[in-house]
């Protein structure tokens, strides 16, 4: 078998609920399919896929707190055309999550993902991420590898321990017109970025790791100095535009 899928979506506005899948790490194996339009995953769980954890094939596919683990040899453990939502890639030894056409991914946590390909967020050039946060990855945090003229937009990211860069960019700046907003970065080994964004816009050095114990699983923001203290109150949005209202991320 060349390929296959333990469970697919084919039927417009599918629903997926509290679903956990396993592909054995046998090849060919894919875990969760959308290929539908405007079908859904709600707190499904794709494990040892070696063709893809959970993969969106239509534009219009959405996951929430979704969890993907254990994926090799596709391209990602997490591939998006749709949206994502809370949703977390772990433990992958292939970027956890990727873009295959324009994509977005919002609040996702994507961390120790193994090998050099393991970054957290990969093809960020179609894929655009807000408040989502890469740690720990043995690639880089947010990567886009294509000799292409890059609009990759990150807004509220975190990109902190990554064995390569925090952003890795293959461009000269000249030819890219990526927009970067209130990201924070720390402890990449080869540093924040490799071609930085053209527009960097209250980017935040991270001095120590901002979480209580990533390592973990605990995400929550410290209250170190140079880590999560720097964190807790930057967030976007912050005060709103002319109303009262405050809050952040």
């Amino acid at each position: 078998i060349s390929s296959v899928a333990i469970v697919t979506l084919a039927n417009l506005t599918d629903l997926v609920w509290n679903i956990e899948v396993d592909g054995a790490n046998l090849t060919g194996m894919r875990g969760i399919d959308c290929t539908s339009n405007l079908g859904t995953l709600y707190k499904c769980k794709a494990s040892n896929c070696k063709n893809g954890g959970i993969v969106q094939s239509q534009s219009d596919c959405m996951a929430i707190l979704c969890y993907v683990t254990g994926c090799s040899t596709a391209s990602y453990g997490f591939s998006l055309s749709g949206r994502a939502y809370a949703c977390v890639a772990y433990n992958n030894s292939v970027a956890g999550i990727g873009a295959n056409t324009n994509a977005t991914a919002i609040n996702c946590i994507s961390y120790g993902n193994t090998t050099s390909s393991g970054h957290g967020f990969a093809d960020i050039r179609i894929l655009h991420c807000y408040n989502c946060t890469a740690y720990g990855n043995v690639g880089s945090g947010f990567y886009e590898p294509n000799s292409v003229i890059d609009r990759s937009k990150l807004v509220n990211c975190i990109a902190y321990g990554q064995t390569r860069y925090g952003t890795e960019m293959t461009l000269s700046t000249d030819n890219r017109p990526s927009i970067f907003v209130n990201c924070a970065y720390g402890n990449n080994t080869l540093g924040a970025h490799q071609n930085a964004p053209m527009v960097d816009v209250g980017a935040i050095t991270l001095t120590a790791d901002p979480f209580t114990n990533a390592a973990g699983g605990d995400f929550s923001l410290n209250n170190t100095a140079g880590g999560g203290a720097l964190l807790r109150a930057a967030g976007i949005p912050g005060a709103f535009p002319t109303i009262s209202t405050t809050g952040y991320m």
